[in-house]
């Protein structure tokens, strides 16, 4: 299936929001903390966006009435956090319908007509807040608020994400309801929280940390690169935060415009060439046997991906469906014993989810080596970053498009003359 199949128009793509929008643009503000924020990974789910990224800093919805919002094919708005944190009364449905400004949900109807007038064939998509816990902004420790956990003048966070999606529905206002699909809570924002307490500096984990008060000038920073877990503040999110939240965007923006989600996988071979060779699969091509009852080939065509532990980094080996593992001819090549990637650490360390670890996309310092049982087939069908998504190459293509390092001989049980290998 082409990926661009049903893709066949380029759409304008203006993203509002708050910090967590505008930071996109300005990984330099996370302390290098995050390397591609939630926008630039949408774009790589998403073909044929071209975004104009109007996020404000520190943005609250009625801050929005007055802002200049260009014409666009699809909006996405992201606010709320701060309009809760001010204090700002939520309001209710009725405030919603009368436009109340002097409410969050009334700002919220103000800005939905703002952009109607500008483009009033747009598609609008609108996320709500995500859970959070004590902030700390990285470069002014006095801005500094307590998490989601805690009311806001008696308001729960949640009761405003709540209230965001019901409005919307009203007037059949596409969301996507980030705050109960994330997963982001106070308990997984951060590993720890690093305080003093009884005259000594802890790193506490949620909820040890929030009775204990945060000094700016006497205490230092709360929140070490190592405390980063959903956030790396507390609120902002970290690269596993943006990639959710990008996910979560990326599938209601592709049923809105007609699309399917690319993964990076997808892209990475778009750019390369083989766009045209990905399949979309509607069963689970997860373990050899799915893989080859979708594609309508042997066990031994699919290329399955392992990833490998060697001097504690990771390393991908490709080989054929039927290879296994030889343990001599892998401590010959990598001077150490196959130790496979644990399972619940491998989307940590790949980046894909294990059924569609593939070699496509993958992080530049991992390594990917090719073993030889493939070079017998004319073409290979390895996973494409999903576990529905692979794609049809040569061997000498399957190279060139995982940027190999290169060829290696690590399995048996594929060459009958080596069937009494050990």
């Amino acid at each position: 299936m082409n990926a661009e199949e049903n893709f066949k128009k380029e759409f304008s793509w203006c993203a509002i929001g708050d910090s967590f929008t505008y930071l996109n643009d300005h990984l330099d503000e996370t302390g290098n903390r995050v390397s591609k924020g939630y926008l630039s990974r949408i774009l790589e789910k998403v073909p044929g966006l071209k975004l104009n990224n109007i996020g404000i800093n520190g943005s609250t919805y009625r801050d929005w009435s007055t802002q200049p919002i260009p014409k666009a094919d699809l909006y996405t708005v992201l606010l709320g956090t701060n309009d809760w944190h001010c204090g700002f009364t939520i309001g209710y449905e009725v405030d919603f319908k009368s436009r109340n400004s002097e409410t969050i949900l009334g700002t919220l109807g103000i800005l939905l007509d703002h952009i109607r007038e500008v483009s009033p064939e747009a598609k609008i998509l609108v996320g709500n807040p995500v859970e959070r816990t004590d902030f700390v902004y990285l470069w002014d420790p006095e801005n500094n608020a307590r998490g989601s956990y805690a009311s806001e003048c008696g308001q729960m966070l949640s009761d405003l994400s709540s209230a965001i999606m019901k409005c919307c529905e009203t007037e059949n206002i596409p969301t996507v309801n980030l705050h109960d699909l994330s997963g982001f809570t106070p308990e997984n924002a951060v590993r720890f929280k690093r305080v003093r307490h009884d005259g000594t500096i802890e790193d506490l984990p949620y909820p040890d940390y929030t009775d204990i008060t945060f000094s700016p000038l006497d205490d230092p920073y709360p929140y070490p690169p190592e405390a980063a877990l959903m956030t790396y503040d507390g609120l902002h999110p970290t690269d596993k935060g943006c990639e959710i939240l990008a996910e979560l965007f990326a599938e209601r923006i592709c049923e809105l415009l007609g699309c399917h989600m690319r993964t990076v996988a997808e892209k990475c071979l778009e750019d390369n060439g083989f766009g045209d060779r990905i399949t979309k699969h509607r069963e689970t091509i997860d373990t050899v046997e799915h893989a080859a009852a979708q594609i309508g080939c042997t066990e031994a065509e699919i290329a399955k991906t392992l990833s490998f532990l060697v001097d504690e980094k990771p390393v991908i080996v490709v080989m054929a469906g039927d290879g296994r593992v030889n343990s001599s001819k892998f401590k010959a090549q990598f001077h150490t014993k196959p130790h496979m990637i644990p399972r619940e650490q491998v989307e940590d360390l790949i980046g894909f989810q294990p059924g569609g670890v593939c070699p496509f996309g993958i992080p530049e310092d991992i390594p990917v080596w090719l073993d030889i049982s493939m070079k017998r087939f004319e073409y290979v069908h390895p996973a494409a970053g999903s576990e529905f998504v692979s794609v049809k190459l040569t061997p000498d293509e399957l190279e060139k498009a995982s940027d190999a390092v290169g060829w290696c001989d690590v399995c048996k049980g594929w060459d009958d003359l080596e069937q009494g290998t050990p």
